[in-house]
C-alpha cells in the first residue's frame, strides 16, 4: 500500500477563499492531491494563488477536469464548449497539472441523465422528445 496516493477530487466554482481550508484538512489527513475542476472564469492570478496554496500543503494537482460536450449540436454551444476546454488547458498549465480529465459529449440533448430524475422517468428511458408527456 506504499505506492498507493490518496486524493480527492472536486469543483471549484466561484470564490478562491476557502481553499485554505480545505487544503489544510486534506493535508492533516494524508492526502497526496487533489483532481480540480476550476472556475474558468477565475483569472490566471486566481488560478495560481489556488495552485499556490495547494502546493504550499505539499498537495499535487493531479488533473484538472474540463467535461463538456465537444460534439454538442449546436455550433455556438460546441465553440462555448471548446473554448471552456482550452481555458483548463491553460489553467492546468497555471496549476502545475499533466493530465486534462474531459469527454466527447452528446451531440443531441438527451434531457436530465436518468439517475437525477424521479422513479418514474427513470423507468422511461426513451429520448425525452418521443415521449407523450
Amino acid at each position: 500500500m506504499s505506492g498507493l496516493k490518496l486524493g480527492l477530487g472536486f469543483t471549484l466554482p466561484g470564490d478562491t477563499v476557502p481553499f485554505v481550508r480545505t487544503a489544510a484538512w486534506m493535508q492533516e489527513r494524508g492526502f497526496s492531491g487533489v483532481m480540480l475542476g476550476p472556475d474558468p472564469a477565475w483569472s490566471d492570478e486566481q488560478t495560481a494563488r489556488v495552485g499556490e496554496t495547494f502546493a504550499t500543503h505539499r498537495l499535487a494537482v493531479f488533473e484538472v477536469g474540463a467535461y463538456t460536450s465537444l460534439i454538442h449540436g449546436d455550433p455556438a454551444i460546441r465553440c462555448r464548449n471548446i473554448d471552456t476546454v482550452k481555458r483548463k488547458i491553460e489553467q492546468a498549465v497555471i496549476l502545475g497539472s499533466a493530465c486534462i480529465a474531459t469527454t466527447s459529449g452528446t451531440a443531441i440533448d438527451l434531457g436530465p441523465h436518468p439517475a437525477r430524475l424521479g422513479h418514474a422517468a427513470r423507468r422511461d428511458r426513451r429520448n425525452p422528445r418521443e415521449r407523450s408527456s
